[in-house]
């Protein structure tokens, strides 16, 4: 358990940590499609998120993000290019919470993580799989990605949420985004 308390010093390094020069570029509460009104097209594009807030899912704030809505995105990037290997997701402990609040959960669910160096081509992301973040399992999980994902390195990171454990919004206490930095096989990076 100690371990799991202080995973930031026993744990892998996290190359999202803002300590180390990571950040959070973007959080979108919802898919962008052609058929949105336009009133949700702006909300996507005017968050209600500070950036201070966004870095809270980067550093040890000890609070949640919260998102509107189940589904929806967060865009990393991290401090140095690196082959992805894992990335932990970490949210507030089921056995820490009220017994009134037993029942629905605001954690992540099914989710999907994605690894590019240029924010601009969508069709040149590296899909790393898909996963489930079961919260009565452990309120700290590692997802590790297949050995065939771990060809390029990659400069961000995009975390798609597609479900939670039942509220009608989504908290993010903090991820973790794990691998080994490369800095010569890289493709060149493009904001």
């Amino acid at each position: 358990m100690l371990e799991k308390i202080n995973f930031d010093k026993f744990g892998p390094t996290d190359y999202a940590a803002r300590m180390f020069g990571g950040e959070v570029i973007s959080v979108a509460s919802h898919f962008s499609s052609e058929n949105d009104s336009l009133l949700t097209k702006l909300q996507n594009i005017f968050q209600k998120h500070s950036h201070n807030q966004m870095q809270c899912i980067v550093q040890d704030c000890g609070t949640c993000l919260a998102i509107d809505g189940s589904h929806g995105s967060v865009l990393l990037k991290l401090s140095t290019n690196i082959v992805l290997n894992s990335l932990t997701i970490e949210h507030f402990p089921l056995h820490a919470y009220p017994r009134n609040k037993h029942g629905t959960y605001s954690a992540i669910k099914e989710f999907s993580v994605w690894g590019t160096n240029d924010l601009n081509a969508h069709d040149t992301e590296i899909w790393y799989g898909s996963f489930w973040f079961d919260y009565k399992q452990d309120f700290l999980q590692t997802f590790h990605f297949a050995a065939d994902t771990k060809t390029l390195s990659v400069r961000y990171v995009r975390v798609k949420f597609f479900s939670n454990h039942g509220e009608d919004y989504t908290c993010i206490y903090r991820l973790r985004v794990h691998g080994t930095p490369m800095q010569t096989d890289s493709l060149p990076e493009t904001a």
